[in-house]
């Protein structure tokens, strides 16, 4: 797998007929004046620009699944727009469809939103809750209630409770066939069709999203004149040993890791700290001993060296450290986002273990798609040639480069060049000739270097290698922040994401203070205590305590502040 995620912009005139569905008015519950943005911590807005409707959808469409006479027929899709300033008739259209499985469309708010502006309001923006999630009817097993937060896992679903949650859905909606990803793409390519203004469509998917509108390639709308994809999650038509399945994301992003590791050695700072073994070797051996022994006495030697020391010893330095940055990244991760009430989680199980993990001897229904390619392509030779089609690469960005590729790091409202890709894209009706992609030679250079704002609120140090512990550092990023609508942090880590900032800091922190410092510690206990060198855990007194990040957390609260992230799935 390669080091970035890709925006694969594909430009497609229909050659077929699009599927026709007989629909009337009362399908249509809308469209009302609604807000930009649907949760407070999203921002607010001034007046209610956007507009809001819910769409009356067959829970099962002709050739996907029948629906049982006992059970209700149809399911609601919710969409949410902002209508073009000026002549919303004629205006061309753009959808932006969020990933998971199993995430609502909230998280593109911000996106159509900026879009809309760029364009000069020019343009219609559209988004859809795909069924089973958020305001659309939720895949939820209410009468099980196996999903509250009451319940064993919360959320997640302990396998005691499948038996229940199964029955219940059986009974509710008969065939799970009805929240395929061939019936959410069939609500889009229905809803554009039947209820828009027929004019230019472009679709935009970002993650899963890009899955959900390879489908609707297939369905292959009249109106729909461009596609986009952005960090693209489906590779229909590959070899198996080559084909994306949720069964081998371990190993995939493990080869994204190997990449990212092997960065240091490009990087000066980081480099000069790893002469004798490269970083990814340091790591590969610290894990490697920790695997091999666990009983490891380290955390014994770190526990019970405050006894009798003239000195401190280097790991000492590193406790602080280290106790921030567990209980904060726990608070970070952990933070109940307003957006977490509209996800689906048995959404989630349910496009993950039926449509992309790899069957033990089958390929499922993924195969039945490729097979549809290879057919149309036999009937039509130039039906899926051309050069109507263009993949675009970011070399160090990551997720969602709609949001992870900004032009000025430094600037947390910069424009990104994914957003400006796709403003060109849209302002050249699709037409690639006109697509302006200078943005992409201008991508600041990377660095492995963590921006302030994160170093405080993570490390609360001066220094993200070898700095010292200080409190009031963290306390700075999130003093500034409180009371305010607008967090600095929470803003940037939205728009960004998290991975590559916490790899960076943990790799570099974890494997410095791990390997060196604790390195250090233990050549000084032995100095010290030789007899107790070879000590094992099981010998040892019982009043050496161990916290794990959680706990530290709960025990410390002056560790912990109010902060919230959004994840772009």
């Amino acid at each position: 797998m390669q080091l970035y995620h890709a925006v694969l912009l594909v430009s497609m005139f229909a050659q077929a007929s699009a599927l026709s569905a007989s629909s009337s008015s009362n399908d249509l519950n809308g469209w009302y004046p609604c807000s930009d943005f649907t949760f407070a911590d999203e921002g607010s807005s001034g007046g209610q620009d956007a507009e809001c409707a819910v769409y009356t959808a067959p829970l099962c469409y002709p050739g996907i699944c029948e629906t049982a006479k006992s059970i209700d027929s149809t399911v609601d899709i919710f969409v949410k727009r902002v209508p073009a300033v000026s002549d919303p008739e004629s205006a061309t259209n753009v959808w932006l469809m969020q990933g998971g499985p199993g995430a609502s469309s909230t998280a593109m708010e911000s996106a159509m939103v900026e879009l809309h502006t760029r364009l000069d309001g020019a343009v219609n923006v559209y988004t859809m809750d795909h069924r089973g999630t958020g305001r659309s009817t939720l895949l939820d097993c209410v009468a099980a209630q196996v999903t509250t937060t009451g319940s064993p896992w919360g959320s997640s679903i302990k396998s005691s409770e499948v038996p229940a949650c199964a029955q219940a859905l059986e009974k509710k909606y008969w065939n799970l066939s009805s929240f395929s990803m061939t019936s959410a793409a069939t609500d889009m390519t229905t809803f554009i069709s039947n209820y828009s203004n027929g004019a230019n469509t472009i679709v935009y998917g970002v993650s899963y999203g890009t899955a959900l509108v390879e489908r609707v390639i297939h369905l292959d709308p009249p109106e729909v004149t461009g596609y986009v994809l952005d960090g693209v999650a489906t590779s229909s038509g590959a070899s198996a040993d080559k084909f994306e399945y949720f069964s081998t994301w371990d190993s995939d992003f493990g080869d994204v890791g190997d990449a990212f590791l092997a960065l240091c050695a490009t990087q000066s700072e980081c480099n000069s700290r790893f002469q004798t073994n490269t970083l990814p070797i340091t790591l590969q051996s610290l894990l490697t001993n920790f695997d091999s022994k666990p009983k490891s006495t380290c955390a014994a030697l770190v526990s019970s060296a405050n006894g009798d020391q003239s000195s401190e010893p280097p790991s000492y330095i590193d406790i602080g450290v280290l106790t921030h940055f567990f209980a904060y990244l726990n608070k970070f991760q952990d933070f109940a986002d307003e957006d977490n009430a509209f996800e689906s989680t048995l959404l989630y199980y349910l496009i993950v273990f039926s449509e992309i993990r790899k069957l033990r001897g089958k390929r499922h229904y993924l195969q039945t798609r490729r097979i549809l390619e290879q057919e149309r392509h036999n009937t039509d030779p130039n039906a899926l040639d051309g050069d109507k089609k263009e993949l675009i690469t970011f070399e160090f960005a990551t997720h969602g480069t709609l949001w992870t590729t900004p032009l000025d790091e430094s600037d947390e409202n910069s424009e990104t060049c994914g957003m400006k890709l796709l403003v060109s894209y849209v302002s050249s009706g699709g037409d690639l000739d006109g697509l302006d992609k200078t943005c992409v030679d201008n991508m600041p250079v990377f660095s492995l270097t963590p921006s302030i704002t994160y170093q405080y609120y993570f490390l609360s140090t001066n220094n993200a290698y070898d700095g010292v512990y200080n409190a009031s550092l963290a306390a700075l990023v999130t003093s500034s922040s409180s009371g305010s609508g607008t967090n600095t942090l929470t803003k940037t880590a939205k728009e960004n994401e998290t991975y590559k900032i916490v790899f960076i800091v943990f790799l570099v922190l974890f494997v410095v203070s791990s390997t060196i410092a604790v390195f250090f510690t233990y050549r000084w206990y032995q100095l010290k205590h030789h007899k107790a060198a070879n000590r094992d855990t099981d010998d040892l007194t019982d009043n050496i305590s161990i916290s794990t990040p959680a706990e530290v957390a709960s025990s410390s609260p002056e560790l912990v502040s109010p902060f919230s992230t959004h994840r772009v799935s």
